[in-house]
């Protein structure tokens, strides 16, 4: 009586064992990917966002105070000719 019991609990803990694993895998492979890829995408598009605010309000106000608890930037905006403006640096290749 109670061997059947015992086999019927150990078959239902192997499909609960089975069905958490399927769930992880799909997570892992499915579900994780795409939602990495949200919270990626929706920060580039904050960063963005908040740049071109920025550069709107120097713009409209003729300067933009950015300030933390230490120390202060005054962005304001500038024409720089072009001969003065720093040559561009490219990134140093990785070697293997």
């Amino acid at each position: 009586m109670y061997g059947g019991q015992m086999k019927d609990i150990k078959f239902k803990v192997a499909v609960l064992v089975i069905v958490l694993l399927v769930v992880a895998l799909l997570y892992l492979t499915v579900l994780g990917p795409q939602i990495q890829g949200y919270l990626i995408k929706t920060q580039v598009n904050a960063y963005e966002s908040a740049i071109k605010d920025v550069i709107n309000r120097v713009e409209q106000q003729g300067y933009v105070v950015l300030r933390n608890e230490e120390s202060q930037i005054v962005l304001v905006p500038a024409q720089i000719p072009e001969e003065q403006l720093p040559e561009q640096q490219t990134q140093p290749e990785m070697q293997e």
